[in-house]
């Protein structure tokens, strides 16, 4: 769900979910020896800057020279294990080499992409986001410097601009997903006067294909019922499903440094 100016996701909101997964972390018992005061936003805090005032040269054991060097644009915001390891100075999995592979892509996301695009009001505020300081500008900065490039003709403004539709409307949205932020749905739910929001709490990307259909099938009854009729006052503002994801607990210990 997004608005058509939305191509291309707004760092800071991609953070806003990450920080959402970040929180379960902060109150799971496991991760607590691993957490300073502040929890993992100081975590991901910290290694950031240490990653903007010099880069990490990781080596490999009898090696001289560094077989990886990590600098800001690598921070793995999507991976807390990670963050964890590079806050505690540990780079054992950094060290390993890294087997590259060359993956086929469908050609319709860049045709379609570079074709829909953005305003320019909007792609200044995709590269002045502060959050790119942690999710970096790789999800839309080589899109928008290629976009000419592609056969698509651009679509302009006035098709990127929303407008008010009164057809009532169902938006469900997880609140974990980092592909489509949740922002997007209440950025677009106004233009829509008799639509109704749903939050799926801990969902991600594809949240009515898994978590809603397997944990909330009474959910799927009144959207079902929605699609029938026009009624929607059964529908709930907000359900809870299972996480999406689950974190792995780094394997040091945190007093030591050392390997459980």
């Amino acid at each position: 769900i997004e608005p058509l100016n939305n191509a291309y996701d707004m760092p800071s909101h991609v953070f806003n979910a990450v920080q959402r997964m970040w929180s379960s972390i902060n109150e799971d018992p496991k991760f607590k020896p691993y957490l300073p005061q502040g929890g993992m936003m100081r975590v991901a805090s910290t290694v950031i800057e240490r990653l903007e005032n010099e880069p990490i040269e990781v080596f490999a054991k009898g090696e001289k020279k560094p077989v990886r060097i990590i600098g800001p644009d690598d921070f793995p915001w999507w991976d807390p294990t990670a963050i964890l390891e590079l806050y505690y100075h540990r780079y054992d999995r950094w060290a390993k080499p890294r087997n590259y592979s060359i993956a086929s892509r469908a050609l319709i996301q860049p045709l379609i992409d570079s074709s829909l695009g953005v305003t320019a009001q909007r792609r200044k505020q995709l590269w002045n986001d502060p959050a790119v300081r942690f999710i970096s500008r790789s999800n839309f900065a080589s899109s928008l410097a290629t976009a000419n490039i592609w056969p698509s003709p651009d679509v302009g403004d006035a098709f990127r601009t929303s407008v008010f539709c009164k057809v009532p409307v169902v938006f469900v949205n997880g609140d974990w997903d980092t592909k489509t932020p949740i922002e997007n749905m209440r950025q677009i739910a106004p233009f829509f006067p008799n639509g109704h929001q749903v939050v799926v709490h801990r969902a991600g990307h594809g949240t009515m294909t898994y978590s809603v259909k397997e944990q909330h099938p009474d959910l799927i009854k009144k959207l079902t019922r929605f699609l029938e009729t026009g009624e929607m006052n059964e529908i709930p503002d907000r359900v809870t499903v299972n996480p999406y994801r689950t974190f792995r607990v780094p394997n040091f210990d945190p007093s030591t440094g050392q390997k459980k």
